[in-house]
């Protein structure tokens, strides 16, 4: 079953229940507080529900600012996984702007022990998540 949580202009945030997965699909770029939001309402939900898993879906997100990354990486990622979240994956097309975002997300998630991987396509995600 799925629960949406958000669905806006700039992104789509829902859960699937009987799975355990978070998910974004982003639509459009979006301001710092547009961002936080998203993850903030998927953080509260895990705070309450079990969310093992998350994916997020980058390739309409546009150019991220270096802000949005800074406070994923030190407020969402670690409260995440905090809250129980036990693997992660990002579907990207691959451009220069989407790859040293999404390594830099990489290098913060090894160093947290959250096992992150990249893919191309939102079933080769899905497949992996739940390998």
């Amino acid at each position: 079953m799925e629960l949406v949580l958000i669905d806006t202009v700039y992104a789509r945030v829902t859960v699937n229940i009987d799975q355990k997965l978070g998910e974004i699909e982003w639509k459009g770029p979006c301001s710092l507080e547009q961002y936080q939001e998203c993850f903030s309402v998927l953080l509260d939900y895990q705070s309450r529900n079990t969310v093992k898993y998350f994916l997020s879906d980058i390739r309409n997100q546009g150019i991220m600012n270096p802000n949005n990354r800074q406070w994923f990486e030190s407020v969402a990622l670690p409260q995440a996984i905090r809250q129980g979240l036990l693997r992660s994956a990002v579907v990207s097309e691959d451009n220069i702007f989407k790859r040293y975002y999404v390594n830099l997300i990489l290098h913060s998630t090894n160093k947290m022990g959250l096992p992150l991987r990249i893919f191309d396509s939102r079933e080769q995600a899905i497949e992996w998540l739940f390998s």
